[in-house]
C-alpha cells in the first residue's frame, strides 16, 4: 500500500502566550519601542527550541495519503492530543465521501493511537482507491523551563544582534541546552 503524508504547523506565538510585558521585563525594556523586532526575534527563538527538540508545541495537522483504506491502523500520537480525524475515500465517480464518526472509532487513551474502520459501504469497498486521513493535534501546554529557555534566547539574541563580534565570545546557550534537554523528543530525529 502506498503512502505519503504532509504536515502542517501552526506556531504557538510566544509572545501572546507569554505576554508582552514578560519579555518587556526579561529585556529590560520598553517592549513597544521595538515589538515588531522583538517579535521576529520571539519567533525565530521558538522555532529554533522547537526544532532542537524535536517537537511542535502548537496545533499540527497531519494529511496522510494511501492507496487503500485501512481496516484498522495506529497513529504515532497519544490519543488525548488528538483533536480530530477525518477519514475520506475517492469513489469510483471521483468523489469525495467523509466516513462518519460511527465508522471511525478511536482508542481513548494510550500511545499509540488505534484508530478502527467499520461498515464502509461504497462502491468500491474492497479495491484500491485513494484515502485521506487527517488527523489533528492539539497544542501543548508549554512548560515552565521550555519558557525561561525561550526568553534566554530572545535576551541573547536581542543582546548579540550580529553574527560576528570583536569582543570575547561566550558560549551562552548552555543553560538553554539544559532547561530544553528533558523535553527533547529522541524519537523525532
Amino acid at each position: 500500500m502506498k503512502q505519503h503524508t504532509t504536515k502542517t504547523v501552526a506556531p504557538i506565538d510566544m509572545v501572546a502566550t507569554l505576554g508582552s510585558d514578560v519579555i518587556e521585563s526579561h529585556l529590560r525594556i520598553e517592549y513597544a519601542s521595538e515589538s515588531t523586532y522583538i517579535d521576529a526575534l520571539a519567533a525565530a527563538a521558538w522555532d529554533s527550541i522547537e526544532e532542537k527538540l524535536g517537537e511542535h508545541y502548537g496545533v499540527v495537522v497531519y494529511e496522510t495519503f494511501q492507496s487503500q483504506l485501512p481496516s484498522d491502523f495506529t497513529l504515532p500520537f497519544p490519543a488525548d492530543r488528538i483533536s480530530s480525524i477525518a477519514v475520506s475515500v475517492t469513489e469510483e465517480g471521483g468523489s469525495d465521501v467523509t466516513l462518519s464518526a460511527s465508522q471511525v472509532s478511536v482508542s481513548g487513551a494510550g500511545y499509540p493511537t488505534h484508530v478502527q474502520v467499520s461498515d464502509y459501504e461504497g462502491d468500491m469497498a474492497d479495491e484500491v482507491t485513494p484515502v485521506k486521513i487527517t488527523t489533528a493535534l492539539n497544542s501543548k501546554a508549554v512548560p515552565n523551563a521550555l519558557r525561561q529557555a525561550f526568553l534566554m534566547l530572545v535576551g541573547h539574541l536581542y543582546e548579540n544582534r550580529q553574527g560576528v563580534t570583536d569582543s570575547k565570545k561566550y558560549v551562552t546557550p548552555m543553560a538553554i541546552d539544559y532547561l530544553c534537554s528533558p523535553y527533547k523528543n529522541n524519537s523525532m530525529r
